[in-house]
């Protein structure tokens, strides 16, 4: 393996160790010593620190759109997968502070924001397609709205430090109503 890729596996893997330890108040310094690497190396392979908490933020995404991809993947298409899939979304969130304390650090940076965006998006799209399955009218008007509200569920269980049965319940129930 080239030096470069084994410097870059490196951070990136203290990285997520910090992170998930301290959330998402971890400093350049704190890497470079929790990595055994002078802090210049973070500019030199990822440009700045930023930039690599970008990257890492990216992959907890992905771990998250890998779990529920996992779960759904051999059912049918329809309500007990379309809410399978926000249940677990949610509860993913949820078990992962660390996500939640990053995707807040980075919102405003560029790199960031467009990361989240294309994520929520992406969430947007899998909802937008269970919902035409189901036959609701105006899919991408209910797969927004319920993007939102999913947002705000993950919101108000981060702040309360639990669970919200009542508020993920509502939503899930409103899948059962009869497709409008």
């Amino acid at each position: 393996m080239h030096d470069a890729e084994q410097i870059r596996r490196k951070l990136s893997r203290a990285a997520r160790r910090l992170v998930d330890q301290t959330g998402a108040a971890v400093t350049a310094a704190d890497l470079a010593a929790a990595a055994t690497l002078p802090p210049a190396t973070i500019g030199q392979v990822y440009g700045d620190f930023e930039t690599l908490l970008c990257e890492l933020l990216g992959q907890m995404h992905d771990e998250v759109r890998d779990l529920i991809a996992n779960l759904t993947l051999n059912m049918p298409a329809g309500r007990s997968r379309l809410k399978l899939a926000v249940d677990a979304y949610l509860q993913a969130l949820f078990e992962r502070p660390a996500l939640r304390a990053l995707a807040s650090r980075l919102r405003f940076h560029p790199q960031g924001a467009q990361l989240i965006r294309q994520r929520v998006h992406g969430f947007n799209l899998l909802l937008q397609m269970e919902l035409k399955n189901i036959g609701w009218r105006q899919p991408d008007a209910l797969a927004r709205l319920a993007t939102a509200a999913i947002i705000e569920i993950g919101l108000a269980e981060a702040e309360a430090g639990h669970p919200l049965p009542e508020l993920r319940e509502t939503l899930l129930n409103y899948f059962d109503t009869e497709s409008r």
